[in-house]
């Protein structure tokens, strides 16, 4: 698997990522905590010394890259990751390989008032990092079934439902991005942004 360093940070036209800090932990809580955002994720206690605990826990690690999304003014606007996925559905094993299937995309929440350009760009970096730097074969992706909207976005990029799970009362859809299919749906994205 190819490395990304760390503490790497990735410019993009709209939004740069960097890798979140003990500093970001008030940032993290506030949108996981807004009412508005967390419906369609788990419930997150507003408890600055576990968040920090957890970020410290983070940055000891060597197979998961959390970052903070910035404006081109280096003002935090929202989170992405890549992360080993918590369910382990036989669909996403391959005996061959136990890493396979294990690393996902996910975390990616945003402030309001992003512009399309800023919300779609803080995506397309997460995947092209997962797909050209890493050289995954597909992401897994679990999304609240009735989040619609970022659902059909991932159904844009080409990703499909393949099941279902509960998990502590939230209804999710299990979904694959295939490389593939990323890179297929790659230029339409690139010309949304950048033409």
């Amino acid at each position: 698997m190819a490395q990304l360093p760390k503490n790497a940070i990735l410019e993009g036209k709209y939004v740069n990522f960097r890798e979140v800090s003990i500093d970001d932990a008030e940032f993290i809580l506030e949108l996981r905590c807004n009412e508005k955002k967390s419906r369609f994720i788990h419930k997150t206690e507003y408890n600055l010394e576990k968040q920090i605990n957890y970020i410290k826990r983070y940055l000891t690690l060597d197979n998961e890259w959390y970052f903070i999304v910035e404006n081109k003014n280096h003002e935090p606007i929202g989170t992405n990751s890549i992360y080993p996925h918590p369910i382990a559905d036989e669909h996403w094993k391959d005996p061959n390989n136990p890493n396979i299937g294990r690393e996902g995309l996910g975390r990616w929440l945003a402030k309001d008032g992003l512009s399309p350009l800023q919300t779609i760009e803080s995506d397309y970096l997460i995947k092209a990092i997962f797909f050209d730097v890493f050289k995954f074969p597909f992401a897994p992706l679990i999304i609240h079934k009735d989040n619609k909207h970022v659902l059909n976005y991932h159904l844009n990029w080409g990703a499909e439902i393949f099941g279902t799970y509960n998990d502590d009362g939230l209804e999710l859809y299990l979904i694959d991005l295939k490389a593939e299919d990323y890179y297929k749906n790659k230029g339409k994205f690139e010309r949304m942004l950048y033409v």
